[in-house]
């Protein structure tokens, strides 16, 4: 017997965390909460397990100008492969949010 489930986290402000300090970085801590439920045996970030069978280049959420969308930073991203994260700190997206 087995499963899985997702969590999606709404309000996270931008920048929450450290991408310097390994002990602060936000996935980690995520990671550490979550492996620390005895059942637990496994934690995917994004796309997860399935990144590692992905070269960079189809994996890495792009930065583009925002244009004529709405926008919170000025840019957007097509893709959200990274999960609302970047170097271990939120980013302004929600996570688990869709590709805009």
């Amino acid at each position: 017997m087995g499963g899985s489930f997702e969590v999606i986290a709404r309000g996270v402000p931008p920048g929450l965390g450290s991408y310097a300090q390994w002990d602060r970085k936000l996935d980690g801590r995520l990671a550490q909460a979550v492996m620390s439920i005895p059942a637990i045996k496994a934690v995917g970030i994004g796309r997860g397990p399935a990144a590692a069978a992905l070269p960079g280049s189809r994996l890495h959420d792009e930065i583009l100008p925002a244009g004529n969308r709405a926008s919170v930073l000025g840019v957007v991203r097509p893709t959200n492969n990274a999960g609302g994260l970047e170097g271990a700190s939120p980013t302004a997206r929600k996570s688990g949010s869709p590709a805009t």
